[in-house]
């Protein structure tokens, strides 16, 4: 492969990688479109709740508003958060918030939805900013929702 090729496979490799890693159409802040939900059935929206409570304070967040039409959990983020999303100038760090929803479908049957967020300038109403997740950072995510929906539908 000749210097001119290398160089022209190289160029489309990092605008690709831009590319993807720039696509907005993988994140979502709007909290009519959650980046991810999960039925739960035959449990009322109190238990839910309250699970979904413990299983985020086992995972490390604290827990901030405890309503079924809005939860909210937060903890301090890692250095690679502060580092690709958040001003590391500062110091401050980079926070992680899980804001969660319960949408009603019968007395027994709900819809959990979450969307996590970076947040930058954490507790300071003038600056807070925050970032929704991608679809491709979900993960730990979607396995805390699985964990609610598992206990909470548990025989009893």
């Amino acid at each position: 492969m000749n210097l001119h090729a290398l160089a022209r496979h190289w160029l489309v490799g990092c605008a690709l990688a831009l590319a993807a890693v720039g696509c907005t159409s993988l994140t979502t802040g709007d909290p009519r479109h959650p980046l991810i939900s999960i039925e739960i059935h035959n449990s009322p929206a109190t238990q839910i709740v309250e699970v979904a409570r413990q299983v985020f304070e086992e995972a490390g967040y604290t827990c901030r508003q405890l309503q079924p039409t809005d939860m909210r959990f937060e903890m301090a983020g890692s250095r690679w958060n502060t580092l690709f999303h958040g001003d590391w100038s500062s110091g401050d760090g980079v926070w992680v918030r899980a804001k969660c929803s319960l949408e009603y479908r019968s007395a027994a049957d709900h819809v959990l939805h979450c969307t996590p967020f970076y947040v930058a300038d954490h507790g300071d109403p003038r600056f807070e900013t925050e970032k929704a997740f991608t679809s491709l950072k979900a993960g730990p995510y979607k396995k805390l929702l699985k964990r609610i929906k598992a206990r909470c539908e548990a025989p009893r």
